[in-house]
């Protein structure tokens, strides 16, 4: 925590710098560069998926006035699948049932041929428990609580960031928030969430010891460090106490599973996408009755989060600039 709060303030006071040292228009300039990259995304979609696309909005109204109705009945073998799962490759299993082959995928894969994805879970199996027998100690006097970046959890352990996360759930990140609010959790926050710090922050304040809370934001260092600190002025400000720089971004994993199943956030609408998407009905309908999500943590991004593939990514290339 330390070391987070250190960083963070460096980081402010050297942002701070350089908004006081002068430049004019900045946010203007940002603003341009994002309407620039949302106008070549549309430039460059095929007439299939711009088809596909109007399609998908001209219906959205429609879904959404009958998601009330038709989504609980699409859902409803989801549902006996959650219900009668009895360990996590149950709850695994009706995930992918449910939910479209390339979110599935891009969820459960890891990159290249998954050999540190597996050496990491393997590791867990070197783990060995050891409870003491005879000890008059029961279930209710076991206290797994601990302090993690200086919020106290009900679990040593935390749920982690994912990015673009309302493309695997309608509520997105605050279904995740109030997921870690129940059990009691701390939660970490992608600065490419697709809710408000805000949204997320309301789902799981955290305002009670020991309850966890969605304190810690995930974070890119941006070429923009004018728009970097405004992301990190509004996280603080919706209570956000500690910073997990992500530092490994100089390239980028070779995710197979995901050329496999043509994964793209958010779909695309290619013509592998809409086959997958027949076959994924209950997701299907529930994105389809929803607002396009955009990128909510991006400050002045008016735009789906389509759009702004590009931009994100020229935010992030000046890690693979070796100068």
């Amino acid at each position: 925590l330390r070391a987070s709060t250190a960083m963070q303030r460096l980081a402010v006071r050297r942002l701070s710098s350089a908004v006081s040292s002068g430049r004019p228009g900045a946010r203007r300039a940002a603003a341009d560069e994002m309407a620039d990259a949302a106008a070549a995304m549309e430039d460059k979609k095929g007439s299939w998926q711009k088809l596909m696309g109007g399609v998908v909005n001209a219906v959205r109204p429609a879904c959404a006035a009958l998601h009330p109705v038709l989504q609980p009945l699409l859902d409803a073998p989801a549902q006996r699948r959650v219900e009668a799962a009895v360990n996590i490759e149950d709850l695994r299993v009706a995930a992918k049932a449910r939910a479209h082959a390339m979110v599935f995928g891009y969820l459960k894969s890891g990159a290249d041929e998954e050999r540190a994805l597996r050496r990491s879970v393997a590791a867990y199996n070197d783990v060995e428990l050891r409870h003491a027998c005879l000890h008059g100690i029961g279930h209710a006097d076991l206290d797994l609580s601990t302090r993690i970046l200086g919020v106290e959890a009900a679990l040593p352990f935390f749920i982690t960031s994912c990015a673009g996360q309302r493309m695997f759930h309608a509520e997105g990140e605050v279904a995740t928030a109030k997921a870690a609010r129940k059990h009691g959790l701390m939660m970490a926050l992608s600065q490419l969430t697709t809710s408000t710090f805000e949204e997320v922050t309301a789902a799981h304040p955290g305002d009670e010891p020991g309850t966890g809370g969605a304190k810690c934001l995930q974070l890119y260092v941006w070429r923009d460090r004018v728009l970097l600190k405004e992301v990190l002025d509004r996280a603080k400000a919706a209570g956000f106490t500690s910073l997990a720089l992500t530092a490994d971004f100089s390239w980028v994993g070779n995710r197979e599973e995901d050329t496999r199943t043509g994964f793209t956030v958010p779909p695309n609408y290619s013509f592998r996408q809409t086959v997958d998407a027949l076959k994924a009905p209950a997701w299907t309908f529930d994105f389809m009755s929803r607002v396009p999500y955009g990128y909510k943590a991006v400050p002045g991004a008016d735009f789906a989060a389509e759009s702004l593939v590009d931009f994100i990514a020229s935010q992030a290339r000046h890690f693979l600039d070796p100068s």
